[in-house]
């Protein structure tokens, strides 16, 4: 049975692709280098709000808004930080932020949790009133937005449980 073919030493391979794929290619990971870059410097990026949110999801950055609200409290629980306590409570969390349409700052967490006995989906808004106030905006389980008074009750379970 024959060896399979072997490259001398010397001999370098052909790279086959076209000049604009090489080009292009380049030219993204040069954008995605400048757009860490000032996302590390100024806390906002260049790209579109709906384009960004997508690649901090990616990449599991946090943005401005998600730090405050992960890293801030409530008035009904002051000594609980909020990203600790939806770490604990939560199987799977994620936190994005956008602007709503009527241009509000928006943090959004969907986690898996246990509901009325029954594994259930819930997200939870907050709206960001300025870089240092939010609030708790609407509740929902497995899509259902919850009343005022309900959705409390869910976030207040979050940071009490032990």
């Amino acid at each position: 049975m024959p060896q399979p073919a072997r490259r001398q030493s010397g001999d370098k391979e052909k790279d086959d692709r076209p000049w604009w794929l090489k080009a292009l290619c380049t030219l993204l990971i040069f954008f995605v280098f400048v757009e860490v870059r000032y996302y590390m410097k100024h806390g906002t990026v260049i790209l579109p709000p709906q384009i960004m949110s997508q690649v901090e999801t990616a990449f599991n950055l946090d943005s401005k808004d998600v730090k405050l609200v992960k890293n801030g409290t409530l008035q009904m629980e002051p000594g609980v930080v909020i990203g600790k306590a939806f770490d604990n409570y939560f199987e799977d969390g994620e936190w994005t932020s956008f602007k709503s349409t009527d241009n509000r700052r928006i943090v959004e967490f969907n986690g898996s949790c246990t509901w009325k006995n029954k594994a259930a989906k819930c997200t939870i808004q907050f709206i960001v009133k300025n870089d240092s106030e939010f609030q708790v905006g609407a509740v929902a389980i497995n899509g259902k937005e919850l009343n005022t008074y309900d959705g409390i009750g869910v976030v207040d379970t979050v940071l009490t449980d032990k």
